[in-house]
């Protein structure tokens, strides 16, 4: 499965993760508050990570006929045994762009900077900046987005 490539080594025998006991749950027009009340975003349809079921991170999204505009990207309150061992925002990311690609619906896939000068992460919190900029920026970066300087968003053509 594609999510193994996303799996960190050390973390996953450490912590006794199981690979298959992730997996990917849609959620369109209707997220709101997820399961548990531990995740929430306030975009209208959602990728969810989750662990034997459980709802540990979700990357939050809105769709127009030519543009995905992922908007939050979120692991979920005290999830972070289940999230420790896999790169999480990767995953939701590259599902993302799955969807993008395979529904063909879209040609351009976006997702905001968390870097300062942008403020374009909601919730923004300067003591999380870096953890911010890893799970946006760097994210985006990781999948081949390219930063617009104006408007401080990453796109990419899918």
């Amino acid at each position: 499965e594609e999510m193994k490539e996303f799996l960190i080594k050390g973390n996953v025998e450490k912590f006794n993760i199981k690979a298959d006991n992730y997996s990917l749950k849609h959620r369109v027009n209707s997220l709101g508050r997820l399961t548990h009340k531990d995740i929430t975003t306030s975009n209208s349809s959602g990728i969810i990570l989750q662990y034997k079921g459980l709802d540990s991170a979700v990357l939050g999204y809105e769709m127009s006929d030519d543009l995905m505009k992922c908007e939050s990207i979120q692991g979920g309150i005290r999830r972070f045994r289940e999230l420790v061992a896999i790169e999480w925002h990767k995953v939701l990311l590259n599902e993302a762009i799955n969807i993008a690609s395979r529904d063909k619906i879209t040609t351009t896939i976006s997702i905001p900077s968390a870097r300062p000068e942008y403020q374009k992460v909601q919730g923004l919190d300067y003591k999380n900046i870096e953890r911010l900029i890893r799970r946006y920026d760097l994210n985006a970066l990781f999948f081949g987005f390219t930063l617009d300087e104006k408007t401080g968003v990453y796109t990419k053509k899918i």
